[in-house]
């Protein structure tokens, strides 16, 4: 199994990543990962981030790590500060 650890950093450059690719530089301010179902070795893993709202200084971003036919294995929530 991938370990919680490595699944939280993929997740957080992720939702990072999305605000970057947009033009808005950010640190993590605070995120929370739900692990849902192991993450098996050796299997491709799809991981996404996407911002979903904002207020002041702050982007929130929810991200997802999931299997090829769908199956959700971990969920992220993301907040994160310009700077």
């Amino acid at each position: 199994m991938v370990h919680g650890g490595i699944l939280s950093t993929l997740l957080d450059e992720l939702m990072a990543q999305c605000l970057i690719k947009s033009g808005i530089k950010v640190v993590t301010a605070d995120m929370k990962v739900r692990f849902l179902k192991p993450a098996p070795l050796g299997i491709p893993l799809i991981i996404t981030g996407t911002r979903v709202g904002g207020r002041n200084h702050f982007h929130f971003t929810k991200g997802t790590v999931r299997l090829s036919d769908g199956v959700v294995l971990a969920e992220a929530e993301g907040r994160y500060a310009e700077c």
